[in-house]
Order: structure tokens, then sequence, then C-alpha cells
């Protein structure tokens, strides 16, 4: 290659060299000036001169740097200061307020509205709860107070209702079971063994509609003899010395003497 076209490569190196060292573009640069950026480095800050290795290492140099995302500025690499005041300059225009509130956790209302609802709800519940529960206890110990007191509970009333009670159940069970022949005799020889002279003769005297059952089933010394003014199933046997007396009426009469010494038990 001749004088005159080293000379004017390297004239043409250097005005391009110059002009690149007075470029810088804030910010992203357009995608139609990446050519002319590529030119730039390829031919910016070099010696002058002309050589296949220089033109091939310049090339490589171009297309690594290539690889760098589009719209790089190309002077920033070559002046941080710069860099560094652009990025002072835009943090300087974030707002404090939205910063501050960018670390702040999310809240959802939501979910916060329907604990506090759960939270109320709950607590009312076992304030309602407890209440009753309050109201019952009382309630009970009011019965128990009333139930001990003397005064609101009448004990000989309450005691001759039980007996009159008590007295009208057994009467209705001996209406009900009737009169057997068998057992009206075996309670007449059971009396007989209470008497003084078991040989001697003695008179039963019983319900006229009795002397019927009775035929047949007694000792040869009890005769029978009716007796309108004693009740079915009841009997009188007299002999000389003793008179044993046996039945349903006496038997009502012993019981309500019973009960009648029978204290209500205390509350």
């Amino acid at each position: 290659m001749s004088e005159a076209a080293r000379s004017g490569t390297a004239t043409s190196g250097t005005a391009t060299s110059g002009t690149g060292a007075n470029v810088f573009v804030a910010g992203f640069a357009p995608r139609q000036d990446d050519a002319a950026l590529r030119l730039q480095r390829v031919f910016a800050e070099r010696a002058p001169g002309f050589s296949p290795g220089d033109m091939i290492a310049r090339i490589e140099e171009a297309f690594c740097a290539s690889s760098q995302p589009h719209g790089m500025a190309d002077g920033a690499e070559d002046h941080p200061e710069a860099a560094a005041a652009e990025a002072l300059d835009e943090t300087a225009h974030v707002d404090p307020v939205v910063a501050a509130m960018a670390n702040v956790p999310m809240i959802d209302r939501l979910a916060e509205a329907h604990q506090a609802g759960f939270d109320a709800g709950y607590a009312a519940a076992r304030a309602e709860y407890a209440a009753s529960v309050e109201r019952d206890l009382a309630l009970v110990q009011g019965i128990l107070a009333a139930l001990r007191s003397d005064q609101r509970v009448d004990r000989e009333r309450t005691a001759a209702q039980l007996r009159q009670t008590v007295l009208h159940l057994v009467s209705g069970l001996i209406d009900q079971v009737g009169i057997s022949g068998d057992l009206l005799a075996r309670r007449v020889e059971a009396a007989s063994d209470l008497l003084a002279d078991q040989s001697e003769s003695a008179i039963l005297r019983v319900h006229p509609d009795d002397v019927a059952l009775l035929d047949g089933r007694l000792p040869d010394t009890i005769f029978s003899v009716g007796d309108a003014s004693l009740g079915r199933g009841s009997f009188v046997l007299e002999a000389a010395s003793t008179i044993v007396e046996d039945g349903p009426d006496l038997w009502l009469e012993q019981l309500t003497s019973t009960l009648e010494k029978v204290a209500v038990p205390a509350l």
C-alpha cells in the first residue's frame, strides 16, 4: 500500500477518533446508530498505521463489544464518572414515600376483616355462654334454698299427703286381688296356732260370702259363722281364752299407724 494511502487512512482514523472521543449519548442509543458506533470502536484510539493484524483485532473487538445489550451507551465504560452522575440523577427523582412503601409487606384487607369478625364473634359467644352458666347456677341454688326452707314447704302437710297416697294404693291393691278360699283358710290355720289351747273349740266369724269359701277347709275344732259387720277377707277367731283378729282393714290400720310415726326426711 502506498505512503499516501497510509497517510489518508491515518488521517481519517484520527478524525474519526476525535469525533468518537467527544460523543456521549445519555440513556439508550438508537438502533439505527449501531453500525456507526461499531465503526467508531474499530478506528478509535488506535495508533496511526495499518496492518492486516490490526484490522483482525479491531474486528474481533468490535464483535465482542456488540455482544453487550443494545442501547448501552458507548461512553459509559470510558466515562465512569458520567455513568455515576446519571445513576445519581435517576435516584434523585425517586419518590421517598413510594420507596418506603415498597418495603412494607402487603396486607390482605379481606383476610384481616374476616379474622377480626371471627375474633369478635368468638368473644361474644364465650360471654353469652358464661352468662347462661351463671344464670343456671343461680336458679339451681335458689331451688335448693327454697327446698331447705321450712317456710316454703309445709312438712306436715306433705307427710299427710304421702300417708294418704300409700293407703290409697294399698287399698286398691287389696280390692283388686280379691278373696281366695285357700289363702283365707291358711290364714285361719295360722291364727289357730296362736290360741292358748289349740284343742279347745273356737268360733270363726267371717263375712257371709266367705263362709262358702271355707267349707271343708277348716279344722274340726273351728266352726265358721257369717257376720255382715266384717269385710271380705276379714275374720275374728274367738275361743274361751283367746280372741284373734285378722283382715285387710286391720292391715290398713296398722300401716296408717306406722306411717304416722315416720318423719319426713330432711332435704
